[in-house]
Parts: C-alpha cells; structure tokens; sequence
C-alpha cells in the first residue's frame, strides 16, 4: 500500500446517541482470553460513549464458540434484554 493509499474507518455519528434504557447482554467464550477481552472492554467503552447504564450491562462467558448460541437463545427468551453481542 502506497503512503498516499490510507484505510477509511465509520464516519463518526453526527448525532447523540441515548441507550439509557436499553438493557444488554455481552456473552463470550473463554478460548481466547487476550481477544475477548479486548473485545469486552471495546464494547463496554462504546456501551457507555452511548449512555448505556453500567448496571443495565451483564456479562455472561461460556466455554467455547459452540455454546454462543445456546447461551444467546436462552437469554432471549427471558425477555430482559433489549440487545445481545456474542464473542
């Protein structure tokens, strides 16, 4: 890639965003500790740039990435949350 050539990321929101009433789960796997919990706290960092309350965030790990699904299913039909990120 050419010093000229450089990689474009999102456009930054123009507008403020307010998800002080959304309540969500993060569920991750534990395989790949060093990863996952970059991935976490990147999310709990945009969680919170969006006002996303810290008690409206729950953490749930399971084993591997064969268990997301199992997990995020349960979770939804327990009707408390209002968004899901798996890791």
């Amino acid at each position: 890639m050419a010093d000229t050539e450089k990689i474009k990321g999102l456009a930054p929101l123009e507008q403020e965003l307010d998800g002080s009433k959304l309540k969500v789960a993060i569920v991750h796997a534990r395989w790949n500790q060093v990863i996952i919990s970059s991935l976490i706290e990147g999310c709990k960092k945009s969680l919170k740039k969006a006002k996303v309350p810290e008690q409206n965030i729950q953490l749930f790990s399971v084993p591997g990435s064969f268990e997301l699904p199992y997990c995020a299913q349960q979770l939804q039909h327990s009707l408390f949350f209002t968004f899901y990120f798996n890791f």
